[in-house]
């Protein structure tokens, strides 16, 4: 489960970060350790935001094989229509990127269950809240949705109910 109250004892084990925020670090190891993706996407400008993203996500999932991208033509279409991707991460600069948010739709549609997406900073301007609102838009029943202020995570599990996520 992503609910936390208390310590993990891999979190001793991963680096401290002065380019990303902890919490968000140590959502993005719960997310991993939940959905147990075999793949992840992760969408950054920052190539060591996205070496770090890896690093947590490769302690929460093992095995999991972490593609880094900056822009969306990387990404072929394969990714998008295999049943192994399990974990998107979307950094706060590329959120707004309108190719970004129609890809993303397209895939949690057909993704498999217990896939995960994660919209860091969501709430950071008018631009990132309209790209949050017009992926959710998108998006049907059988997904939950969890707005944490600063990150958003779309999981989609169609038998279960919205949960709420306590990082």
């Amino acid at each position: 489960m992503l609910y936390q109250k208390g310590m993990f004892y891999a979190y001793k084990t991963l680096p401290e970060s002065n380019v990303m925020r902890t919490d968000l670090l140590k959502l993005l190891f719960r997310v991993a350790n939940d959905c147990q993706a075999n793949r992840a996407l992760i969408v950054s400008a920052f190539d060591e935001r996205a070496k770090l993203v890896a690093q947590y996500l490769e302690a929460g999932k093992h095995n999991i094989v972490c593609q880094i991208v900056t822009n969306v033509e990387q990404v072929d279409d394969t990714f998008w229509s295999s049943d192994t991707t399990g974990l998107v991460f979307i950094d706060e600069d590329l959120l707004p990127v309108a190719s970004w948010t129609q890809q993303l739709t397209c895939w949690m549609v057909v993704a498999p269950e217990n896939c995960t997406c994660v919209c860091a900073g969501i709430h950071l301007s008018d631009k990132h809240e309209l790209a949050w609102k017009s992926l959710l838009s998108g998006l049907k029943k059988g997904f939950s949705i969890y707005d944490m202020a600063v990150e958003g995570v779309i999981k989609r599990e169609p038998k279960l109910p919205l949960r709420f996520l306590e990082i």
